[in-house]
């Protein structure tokens, strides 16, 4: 686990120079640092809602990565060769 891994945010919200929230984002990330959820909402609304799957080999290489968009219901798959 990256000893930054601590430092990186779990809500971002951005407001504008009134102080209203224009959106909101929510983060996951697993001990490797990768990505494992992803949530924007726009006026309460989710707008992005994306889940991360990794499979990793024996040192900790990504093989694949697998994005579930569940707004749209799609799923898409990466996979890597070395």
């Amino acid at each position: 686990m990256s000893e930054y891994l601590s430092d990186k945010p779990k809500t971002l919200i951005i407001k504008d120079s009134d102080g209203n929230i224009k959106n909101s984002q929510e983060f996951d990330h697993n001990t490797n640092g990768d990505p494992t959820y992803y949530k924007k909402l726009e006026n309460n609304k989710v707008i992005v809602e994306l889940v991360y799957e990794y499979v990793y080999d024996d040192l900790g290489r990504r093989l694949s990565t697998k994005i579930t968009d569940k707004v749209t219901n799609k799923v898409t798959i990466m996979e890597y060769s070395y």
